[in-house]
């Protein structure tokens, strides 16, 4: 009797472990709340890693920018006004997500270049501005970025101003 007690009770063990196999609705909305939450913090701070990535084309073309500007003028002592005329790649103006329209040129000795981007509340990407000073053979580069998406960036027409617009990098 006592055997027979002891194998239904061992039978009826193993058929209650295999009903609880699974998880419950609460444990899944549990898990899926969990997990929102989580993309929920994490999803701006990537999209804002994103447009600092995008920003990053910028930069660089300003950076070959302004070297180009600075071999033209050991060769031709004047910045160039356009941007056909430096040693540089860059199809109509324009890059994946920024914009290079031809330099201002305020004098002899300075030139002003802007990266100004193409769609700034998609890309989420800052305007930037360059600005290449030339004292007696001494070269200064001055770049400005805006201080907010879209906003306005311009380089200080002294090199040792600070940004007209913008903060200075």
């Amino acid at each position: 009797m006592k055997l027979k007690l002891l194998v239904l009770h061992l039978l009826f063990q193993l058929k209650q472990q295999r009903k609880n196999k699974g998880f419950t609705l609460i444990e899944l909305l549990v898990v899926i709340i969990i997990i929102g939450i989580l993309s929920a913090v994490a999803l701006p701070n990537l999209m804002a890693q994103v447009g600092k990535a995008r920003e990053a084309e910028a930069r660089e073309m300003l950076s070959a920018l302004g070297q180009a500007q600075q071999a033209y003028f050991f060769e031709k002592a004047i910045f160039a006004d356009d941007l056909t005329k430096l040693d540089i790649a860059i199809k109509d103006n324009r890059g994946n997500y920024y914009s290079f329209p031809n330099p201002t040129v305020a004098d002899a000795n300075k030139v002003k270049h802007q990266a100004t981007s193409l769609n700034p509340a998609a890309s989420i990407t800052r305007n930037y501005s360059l600005g290449i000073y030339n004292n007696s053979g001494q070269f200064s580069l001055v770049l400005c970025q805006s201080q907010n998406i879209g906003g306005a960036a311009e380089a200080p027409d002294i090199s040792t101003d600070p940004c007209r617009s913008g903060n200075r990098l």
